[in-house]
C-alpha cells in the first residue's frame, strides 16, 4: 500500500486502488451521488445547471457518473450526453448501443484464434515424379 494525498482535500491516506480519494471524501461523494440521483428522479425535466444549483455537485462529477453508468438518465430529463464515437445522444455510458456493438465485434474479431495451417504433407517416393539434383548426384532416380 502507498500513502497518497486525497485529490479533493489533500489529506494523506493509505491508497488501496481506484479513485484517489480518502475514505472521508469517498463517503461524501457517495452521499452526493445519492442526492443527485434522488433530485433527478424527483425532477424529471431538470437540467444540469438546476442539479448543480440544488445539490452543489460539480458538472464533472455528474458526467463521470453517467460515463461510468452509475447514473442512468432517461429521455425525459433535460440532461443529455453524446456518444464519444459518433455523437449520438445517449443516457449512460460512453457510447451508443450501435457503437458499443461495433466495438465489441471488432475486439472479438481480433482475439479469435486462427485455424492452424495444415502441415505440408510429405510425398512418398512412389508418388513424386520430380527429380532432384541431390538424387542425381547420389545416383538415384
Amino acid at each position: 500500500m502507498e500513502t497518497k494525498a486525497c485529490r479533493r482535500c489533500r489529506r494523506l491516506f493509505q491508497y488501496i486502488g481506484g479513485d484517489m480519494y480518502c475514505p472521508i471524501c469517498k463517503d461524501e461523494l457517495e452521499n452526493l451521488f445519492k442526492e443527485v440521483k434522488q433530485y433527478i428522479y424527483e425532477h424529471k425535466n431538470c437540467t444540469i445547471p438546476e442539479v448543480i444549483k440544488a445539490t452543489g455537485c460539480k458538472e464533472a462529477n455528474i458526467e463521470k457518473w453517467v460515463r461510468e453508468e452509475r447514473l442512468i438518465l432517461n429521455e425525459n430529463t433535460g440532461i443529455t450526453f453524446f456518444c464519444e464515437k459518433c455523437g449520438a445522444q445517449i443516457f449512460s455510458g460512453r457510447m451508443c448501443a450501435k457503437c458499443k456493438a461495433e466495438t465489441a465485434n471488432m475486439l472479438s474479431g481480433m482475439y479469435k484464434e486462427d485455424k492452424p495451417k495444415a502441415a505440408p504433407q510429405k510425398r512418398s517416393d512412389a508418388t513424386h515424379n520430380e527429380m532432384y539434383t541431390i538424387d542425381m548426384r547420389r545416383g538415384r532416380k
